[in-house]
C-alpha cells in the first residue's frame, strides 16, 4: 500500500466512526409547522374529495396530538409512527384516488395526492430541512397555480408564519 492509500482508508474509517449530529426542530417549530401546514391546506380542502381532505387534516392532528402527548410526559420516548405505516398510508391513498377519480394521473388526482402526502411529511417531521420541505410545499403551490386562481393568494401568510417558526425557537 502507498502512503497515500494508507491516508485515504485512515480519512475514510475516521468518518465512519463519527455518528452524525442531528439537530431536532423544537415542540414550538413543530407546532408552527403544523398551524402553516394546515393554513396552507385550507385554500385546497374545498377542491378536494372530503374523505381527501379529512385525511389530510386528520394526519396534521395525530402529529399535533403525539406532540402534546410528548409535551405531557417528557421523560418518554418521543412517539414515532414507523416509517412502513407511512408508505401504507401512501400507497393506500394512492389506490383510493384511484378508485375515487377513475384515474390517477391528472391534475385533480395529483393535488389531492400532494394534499394527503404533505400530511404524511408532516407526520415523519423531526429536522430543519423536513420542516423546511413542509414551507416549499406552500412556495410551490403559489408559484405553479394559475394567476387568476383565487386560492393562490390564500397561502400568502404562510411563509412569514414558516420564516418566523426558525428564528423564534
Amino acid at each position: 500500500m502507498t502512503a497515500g492509500a494508507i491516508t485515504l482508508a485512515g480519512r475514510h474509517r475516521g468518518r465512519a466512526n463519527r455518528a452524525p449530529t442531528r439537530e431536532l426542530l423544537s415542540p414550538a417549530q413543530v407546532t408552527w409547522l403544523g398551524a402553516t401546514l394546515l393554513i396552507a391546506q385550507l385554500p385546497q380542502m374545498f377542491f378536494v374529495p372530503v374523505w381527501v381532505a379529512r385525511f389530510g387534516t386528520m394526519l396534521v392532528a395525530v402529529r399535533l396530538a403525539l406532540l402534546r402527548r410528548d409535551r405531557a410526559r417528557p421523560d418518554a420516548t418521543p412517539a414515532r409512527i414507523p416509517s412502513w405505516a407511512l408508505a401504507l398510508f401512501a400507497i393506500a391513498t394512492g389506490v383510493a384516488l384511484k378508485t375515487s377519480f377513475g384515474y390517477l394521473l391528472g391534475r385533480d388526482p395529483c393535488v389531492a395526492f400532494l394534499f394527503v402526502l404533505v400530511g404524511i411529511k408532516y407526520l415523519e417531521t423531526r429536522t430543519p430541512r423536513d420542516g423546511s420541505k413542509i414551507c416549499q410545499y406552500d412556495s410551490a403551490k403559489r408559484v405553479l397555480a394559475p394567476a387568476t386562481n383565487p386560492r393562490v393568494l390564500a397561502g400568502t401568510p404562510v411563509m412569514p408564519v414558516c420564516r418566523n417558526a426558525y428564528i423564534a425557537a
